[in-house]
């Protein structure tokens, strides 16, 4: 072979060794370039995380009203047990755990409202205790489950 023709094949052979890193290191420039363009806002009216059945575990959305947001946390199987919303005038947290035949909630509920403040607890069949202040005002009340009063705090308000 000719000198000439070995330093052809030779000048090939470095162009083909820099192609190729260059065509190795393209998705990596990609990858990095892609990671820089990530968006620092999320902007959705509607976000689920569902788990792989697509049962929605976690929803974050507009409160039903549309007149502030919500969080809603759902069990494995669907069902609604906690959830926080906030409107204008204050804001609402319930956990909830409902019976199995789908009646009689265990719940407990926290109110927040310009004037007020309350905490509800209601039993699976219905008994409560309700405690808040009203107005800079305390007031307990304790109810069984048929809604008789049992004990109200202070009396004749």
């Amino acid at each position: 072979m000719s000198s000439d023709l070995l330093i052809r094949i030779e000048r090939l052979e470095r162009r083909n060794r820099l192609l190729t890193g260059l065509l190795l290191a393209m998705p990596l420039l990609a990858i990095v370039g892609w990671r820089q363009s990530i968006p620092s806002n999320l902007q959705v009216r509607r976000l689920e995380v569902v788990d792989a059945r697509g049962v929605p575990l976690v929803t974050l959305a507009p409160e039903r009203a549309g007149i502030g947001g919500s969080i809603v946390l759902r069990s494995a199987n669907g069902e609604r047990r906690g959830w926080f919303s906030a409107t204008q005038e204050g804001a609402a947290l319930t956990l909830n755990r409902e019976g199995k035949d789908g009646e009689g909630d265990s719940t407990l509920g926290l109110t927040v409202g310009p004037q007020n403040g309350r905490m509800n607890i209601v039993s699976r069949k219905g008994s409560s205790l309700s405690a808040g202040v009203q107005n800079d005002r305390p007031k307990v009340e304790l109810f069984d489950s048929k809604g008789t009063s049992l004990f109200v705090a202070p009396r004749g308000r």
